[in-house]
Parts: structure tokens; C-alpha cells; sequence
């Protein structure tokens, strides 16, 4: 089963937004990491929110 204790908040978040693309095993210790740093499925959320908004953000940058 996959370890993910070490993987950084925004990289467990970024994994969480691509849950449905693991395996059964890596979904499930996915769901423990996430439970044992107590992030919710609204912390997954507001961080889908945050990357799409900083992707506006820079491709704005890059067309002026």
C-alpha cells in the first residue's frame, strides 16, 4: 500500500483532486492521510479553487 506521510499538504491535496485515477489500495491510503492531517473534502475544494484561480492569474501575466 502507498505511503503518503511525506508528501507536502499541497501535494496530497493535488493527489486527492486526482482520486479517482488510483488504485483501490492508493485511494484508501490516501483517505487515511488525509483523515489523520484532518483535511476535508472542502480543503480539497478550496484548493482546486486556488490552483484554477493562480492558473487564470499567470496565463493574464503572460498575455500582456
Amino acid at each position: 500500500m502507498p505511503e503518503y506521510q511525506h508528501l507536502t499538504e499541497g501535494e496530497l491535496l493535488r493527489l486527492a483532486e486526482e482520486e479517482e485515477q488510483l488504485t483501490d489500495d492508493a485511494r484508501l491510503a490516501l483517505d487515511e492521510e488525509l483523515c489523520r492531517r484532518q483535511l476535508s473534502s472542502s480543503d480539497i475544494d478550496s484548493y482546486r479553487i486556488e490552483r484554477k484561480a493562480a492558473a487564470k492569474a499567470d496565463k493574464l501575466k503572460r498575455a500582456v
